[in-house]
């Protein structure tokens, strides 16, 4: 089975740039607009790898790390979070708490 990466991205422009970068890795990549959407998205089956962007959308990335965090199930997928010029990239994983 291909590892499968969940990207939010509100911007369906850069949503299809990142997505044909990560092409050659040779892994399915789910695309969401909403950050909202990243945990249905990854309770659909098994996620290798969760790329949000900061300001993507209304629901913060701190709220997903929270609910990553608060389920089992889900705690072990690493969050890679990215930044524009007015936020700097973080990344986290659920492990490191």
């Amino acid at each position: 089975m291909m590892p499968r990466i969940v990207l939010a991205e509100e911007s369906a422009t850069v949503r299809h740039m990142v997505s044909f970068s990560l092409h050659a890795l040779n892994c399915q990549i789910v695309q969401v607009s909403r950050a909202q959407d990243v945990m249905a998205a990854v309770r659909e089956q098994e996620t290798a790898l969760i790329l949000l962007r900061a300001d993507a959308t209304k629901t913060s990335a701190q709220q997903v790390q929270e609910q990553l965090r608060r389920d089992p199930s889900c705690r072990h997928i690493p969050l890679i979070i990215l930044g524009d010029k007015q936020t700097s990239a973080v990344q986290w994983t659920s492990n490191d708490l």
